[in-house]
């Protein structure tokens, strides 16, 4: 039996998300952003950089073909220099050629799409840097983004900054003051029951609740059915859109917004967008198999 999360009075009587109440193709805002659909492209990782991690000439062009998306998060690029670049891994930092990474988000634009950088980096403990100094330069690039015309920036946070909490601590409000009001976003990957993130989940509320574009929560159905309710919960006090992964839906004209009985503000969009760049249109014409 996983115990509830212990939110103050005010937080539990925050508004259920409009996913429960709107349907796929309707324009939504997720913090600064004003977004025509909710069908969101989800970044996954396909190494379409060159050997110094800036985008090749196949990254512009994926997703150039797919601006129908209401919103595209890049694959993620890992930020700095740091350590745990594989061959043709994306990566941003000062030091690196920025002219196709300021391409890439102006070719966006001017198709009329918009696109977040998704960021990754190994915690504090991997890196062996002061806590503090390490965020700085974590924000350092998250504001690097913006600068290249990222129109926000979306931190993959691994499950051991949830655990442990720290990384967190030090990075929410630097991270916040470097990318403006309403441009940061969260993805979290869980593949862990509730009861073991919940230091993170509750820093995440505390320092971020009003703050975030978005909340993009990854993990399997095993996970959520058990802590249906808990994370519903958390993700209503949070007070931003929440974006959830697609599940196939054969037999329906569309996927709904709805994942385990948690009602989502947009649903992401990986191996189907990769395979189809008209999967917008397809999906809103019924085609959905």
């Amino acid at each position: 039996m996983i115990p509830p999360i212990d939110y103050p009075e005010a937080a539990q009587k925050v508004t259920p998300h409009a996913g429960a109440r709107v349907g796929l193709f309707e324009p939504m805002r997720a913090g600064a952003l004003r977004l025509a659909n909710r069908v969101w492209l989800g970044g996954i990782g396909a190494c379409r950089a060159d050997e110094q991690g800036a985008p090749a000439d196949g990254m512009l062009e994926f997703y150039l073909r797919r601006c129908s998306a209401g919103l595209m998060i890049t694959e993620p690029v890992l930020a700095g220099v740091g350590s745990g670049l594989r061959s043709r891994e994306p990566r941003l930092c000062e030091e690196m050629p920025l002219n196709s990474w300021r391409a890439l988000a102006k070719g966006v634009r001017e198709q009329g799409g918009r696109v977040a950088l998704q960021l990754w980096a190994p915690d504090t403990t991997q890196r062996g840097q002061e806590a503090l100094a390490w965020a700085r330069d974590l924000s350092n690039v998250a504001r690097l983004g913006r600068e290249l015309g990222f129109e926000a920036v979306e931190w993959l946070i691994p499950q051991s900054w949830l655990r442990r909490s720290r990384e967190l601590e030090n990075l929410l409000p630097l991270a916040m003051e470097a990318t403006g009001s309403g441009r940061l976003a969260v993805r979290i990957n869980l593949n862990q029951p509730l009861t073991g993130n919940l230091a993170g989940l509750q820093v995440l509320r505390s320092l971020a609740a009003d703050h975030l574009a978005w909340i993009r929560v990854v993990c399997g159905m095993d996970l959520i059915r058990p802590w249906e309710g808990p994370l519903r919960q958390w993700t209503d006090s949070m007070r931003c859109p929440l974006a959830l992964p697609a599940r196939q839906s054969r037999g329906k004209r569309s996927p709904n917004l709805e994942h385990g009985g948690i009602h989502a503000d947009a649903l992401t969009f990986g191996s189907a967008f990769v395979e189809n760049p008209d999967l917008t249109a397809d999906l809103a014409a019924g085609r959905w198999n």
